[in-house]
Formats: C-alpha cells, structure tokens, sequence
C-alpha cells in the first residue's frame, strides 16, 4: 500500500511540474508577444511620423509653388526641419514643361532607442501661371447646359474649364494639362481626341463615352483608343476665381498718368483728332470724327484701313517723322504700314473695333509694336471686335511686343486664317494676351459678326466662356513665356494654379 502511495506522488509531481512548465512557457510567450508588440507600435509610430514629416516637405514645395515669381522655378533640393519630429529632404526636377515637376520627398526620424526611420513620397505638382492657359471659368454657367466651352474646340496646351466638356465633331485638346471643374468631360464623336499624354486629366465629376446617342460609357482608363491618351485620370481639380478688374476711373487713371503732352498740338506732329486733347491715351469718343466717321456718344473707336494716321511724332528731334522716332510713340497709327504703336495703358471710353469698321468694312490686317493694353469699357455686350490678323511683327510674341486687351464685355475675333497647327510654320494670325469676364467668342453662326475660320491665335485668352462656334480649324496654342511678357497690371498676372496628381509611397533612397 505504501508503494502505491509513494508512486501516486511521484507521478503528481512530474504532472505539477509540467503545468508549471507549461505555465512558465506561456508567461514567457506572452511576454515576449506583449515586448515585441511594444517593440512594433514603437517602431510604427516613428515610422508613421516619418512619412508625416515627408508630407510636410510636399506641402512646403507646394508653398514654394504659390509664392514662385514670374521666370522663377522651384529650388532642386531643399530641407525642411518639422519641430519634434524629424526632416524632410525635398528633390525636385522639371518633367516635360517649366510648370511642372516630380518632387519626391524623404522624411527623417530618429527613435529615442537609436532606429532611423524613412519614409519617402513621390508626386507631380503643377504650378501654373493662368496666363500660361486658356481659360473658361464663369462663377456662373453662361450657357443654358451648364457647359463651360461652346463649338468645336480645339486648344494646344494647358487649358482650365469650369462647367461641362462636351468634345464634337473635330474637337482637340492637347498637351494639357486639361483641368475641369464642376463638369464632366465627354466624347460626341469619333473625331474628337484629347491627348495629353505626360499630363493628367483632372475632372470632377467623370470622363464618358456619349458616341452615338445611346447609353454613356464611363471612362476609368487614362489611354481609351481613339479619344483619350492621358497619363492620369483625377477626380480632383483646382479652384480658381477670376481675377477681378478695376474700376475704370484707375485705367483712365493709368492712362493718364502715361501721357506726354510735350509732343501734343506741335508742327513735328501727326496729330490727334482734335476732341482727343490730352491725356492722348484717354480716349474719350463721345463726340469727334474719327477713322472716317461720324462718332456720337457710345459708338466704337475704330482703327481701319481708312483711319488716318495719328500720334506720330519727331521723338528725336531730327526734323523728321519716320521708323526710327516711333520708340517715343505710345500710342499711335501708321495708316500707310497699317502699324499700330501701344505702350502702357490705353483707356477707350467705348468699345474697339481694329482692323476694320463697325460693319466689317474697310478691313486690314494690323501689326503691332510695343508692349501694352488696351482696357475698353465697352458698350452693349461688345467690347473689343478683330476683323483680320492682329500680330507683332515677327509674328511672336515677345518681351517688346505683347498687346493687351482687357475689357469687361465680349471681344470677338472674326478673321479667316492659315490653319496653322501643331508645330506648322505658316504663323499666326492673332497673338495676344486677352482677359474679360464675359465671353471671347471665335466664331458664332448666330452672332451678327463674320464668321472666322482656320484662325490660329498665340497667347492666353482668358474669359467667362469661350465660344467657339460651330466651324473647325479654329486653333488655340499657349506661349508658356508669356507670363514673363505681360503688360503690366493685367488682371491675375501673380495668379498661379496649384495642384497635385500622382501621390504615392517609394521605397526611400
């Protein structure tokens, strides 16, 4: 009996030493499970801050953007400390057009236990001049489809749109970046195309197949043969307003202030009409002859092939009037070369006609010289009316010579031109930067103006809507120098567009 008691417990011992091993196991894991989950929050934690801090060095490259100057671009490489957490090495570099970069950025933390942590982003930023763009942004739709462009449209290079994108007959859009805000994008034809294929896509409210009339396809894929190449659809687009233009008594001002009177009323003059007076750059048209015509209150200043030539002067004093005094000329017109001389501001109490009469008649084609604008208050919904070619002499756009048009009614553009397209030679036919809330129409079956076709225009037009028509081969192209090149006090001249595309982690160099 003994025996037995004695192996009973021997055998309990063996059992409570091995739950107790068992038990001691199991502490001893969920130790080491609770020390290594600590370990991993830890290490998490600093981890996360790590990509914060990158965060943090894109944000301060977007900064960068929105303070950038004209002819300015983003510093290559830059640093940015986040106070208590770490530091971020920004990389930047130009992709394919001086408004947009590839900007990646590290972010650096150390752990109080020794571990560095990186993290590192890669995006696309755009910052972008508005007068690098075309634009069609009424705060209000000026159309009864909400649609933010009209006719058949066809723009060569960055282009902003606030309302409805639908692309007809041969419609295109290229180079982009194409940016739609408030509005949908789609394709009512097998001819129309939009190709941007280095720049994104940024619509809000989608992309759609709507050929054919029957059931809208939404399009997801950036490359949908044969209508759309784009490196990147978002669902994103940036907000702009339009800049606001000041009040007319400041641009008379302006205008005013320009003036020289020196050279007014005097023999070496080819003189002024004689209500004009001074300032000379005030036109006041209420009442007095110009350009041929009898000119009463809210009739247009028109500058034709039968307006004399005016604001001429012996600038330098040689006893002659010729080529080389027209540096003095601020604004004046040629009426034997057809040149018309801008400089500075020039304020018409009225609405522009150039290159022809209120009818369409007497027209030519304008060269213009000088860097400066032209702001007319308009009269009715017209503001400034093109009849032919308005161009600098080299056809180019350059520092010496940008003309200006600014007004708060419609400027029309009605002439016949080239045909121009993408990388011809054949020139432009309009070159300008040009600004109104209202409307820029190019050509319009219904308006009583004629209707233009082919016409290539050079520069930035940016408006409430752009109306064009329902004739093709009417071709917009952007000059991305013009920024550099505006006349001053053009609306929005420091407005840039800022936005992001692309956003995603990399593996940390």
């Amino acid at each position: 009996m003994l025996k037995i008691l004695n192996k009973e417990n021997g055998i309990a011992t063996i059992v409570v030493i091995g739950v107790m091993m068992v038990i001691s196991i199991l502490v001893v894991g969920l130790i080491f499970m609770a020390v290594t989950e600590r370990t991993a929050s830890r290490k998490g934690k600093y981890s996360e801050r790590a990509l914060h801090v990158a965060d943090s060095g894109i944000d301060r490259a977007l900064w960068y953007l929105r303070n950038l100057k004209p002819g300015e671009s983003l510093p290559s490489t830059f640093e940015v400390v986040v106070e208590g957490e770490g530091t971020a090495t920004v990389v930047t570099k130009v992709t394919g057009a001086d408004f947009a970069y590839e900007v990646v950025s590290t972010g650096r933390v150390q752990a109080p236990f020794g571990d560095i942590f990186r993290r590192a982003i890669k995006v696309q930023v755009y910052g972008i001049s508005i007068w690098q763009m075309y634009i069609s942004a009424s705060p209000e739709p000026l159309t009864a489809g909400g649609n933010g462009v009209e006719g058949n449209t066809a723009v060569i290079g960055p282009f902003y749109i606030r309302g409805n994108v639908p692309l007809s007959g041969n419609s295109f859009i290229k180079v982009g970046p194409l940016m739609i805000k408030n509005g949908y994008l789609s394709f009512q034809s097998n001819s129309a195309l939009v190709e941007t294929t280095t720049m994104p896509l940024m619509v809000t409210e989608g992309v759609y197949d709507a050929r054919g009339g029957g059931q809208l396809i939404r399009i997801t894929d950036p490359v949908y043969p044969p209508l759309l190449y784009c490196k990147e659809i978002s669902e994103t687009a940036p907000e702009l307003e339009l800049p606001a233009l000041e009040a007319d008594k400041d641009y008379q001002a302006d205008a005013a202030n320009e003036s020289i009177p020196e050279h007014l009323n005097t023999s070496s003059t080819l003189g002024y009409p004689t209500k004009l007076g001074n300032p000379y750059k005030v036109v006041d048209i209420d009442s007095f002859d110009w350009g041929g015509s009898n000119i009463n209150e809210n009739t247009p200043l028109i500058i034709s092939s039968i307006t004399p030539s005016f604001g001429m002067w012996d600038g330098n004093g040689d006893g002659y009037i010729n080529e080389s005094d027209s540096l003095y000329w601020k604004f004046a017109w040629d009426q034997t070369n057809k040149t018309l001389y801008i400089d500075g501001t020039i304020f018409v109490d009225g609405p522009v006609y150039l290159g022809g009469t209120v009818n369409g008649k007497n027209t030519c084609d304008i060269t213009y010289k000088g860097n400066g604008k032209i702001v007319a208050n308009g009269s009715s919904d017209v503001g400034v009316v093109i009849w032919e070619k308005l161009i600098p002499p080299s056809g180019e756009l350059t520092s010496t010579s940008v003309m200006g048009l600014v007004t708060d009614k419609s400027i029309y553009m009605c002439g016949d031109g080239a045909n121009n397209d993408v990388g011809g030679k054949v020139g432009y036919d309009v070159a300008g930067a040009f600004f109104t809330p209202s409307k820029i129409v190019f050509v319009d079956q219904t308006d009583s103006f004629k209707d233009a076709a082919n016409l290539s225009f050079s520069g930035s037009c940016i408006a409430g809507l752009l109306k064009f028509g329902d004739k093709p081969n009417n071709q917009l192209f952007t000059h991305p120098q013009l920024p550099n090149f505006l006349p001053r006090g053009m609306p929005g001249a420091d407005i840039l567009i800022v936005s992001l595309s692309g956003w995603h982690e990399i593996k940390p160099k």
